[in-house]
């Protein structure tokens, strides 16, 4: 009988997998790609926010709903393109910056593992050993 974490059953629930992780399980978690799409997403979604707030505000103000229209969309496209080459930098800066963390922490684990590696296998050798005081030649 093995006994698990429940599994969530849900289409929307995330699901999480280490596909891109090395033989050991120690690969470099970080994906430029989806960082840099869940940056664009982000920019997208704050520059149509600032669009609909440009758009209710021309058509509280305003007198056509086309001019809002308008308005709102050269709102989110003014902040689109002003945010998203910042944010893409900043993304890329970041993302290396988590890489070299986890190159180190990788390197430094690999480290660690060959010396309790070394440690174990000279407690392995010790346990086998005789001790000096025993006479093994005696009959």
């Amino acid at each position: 009988m093995a006994i698990s974490a429940i599994q969530p059953v849900s289409i929307m629930s995330p699901n999480f997998t280490a596909k891109h992780f090395g033989k050991d399980g120690y690969g470099n978690p970080i994906n430029r790609k989806t960082e840099r799409n869940l940056s664009v997403l982000s920019t997208l979604g704050a520059s149509a926010l600032i669009g609909a707030t440009g758009y209710g505000l021309a058509s509280c103000l305003g007198k056509g709903w086309k001019f809002s229209g308008v308005i709102g969309g050269l709102a989110a496209a003014i902040t689109l393109g002003l945010t998203l080459p910042s944010r893409l930098k900043k993304t890329y800066s970041k993302t290396n910056v988590k890489e070299k963390e986890i190159n180190i922490y990788k390197k430094a684990n690999e480290e660690e593992r060959g010396k309790l590696k070394e440690q174990y296998m000279q407690m392995a050798l010790a346990k086998n050993k005789v001790p000096d005081f025993i006479n093994l030649n005696r009959r």
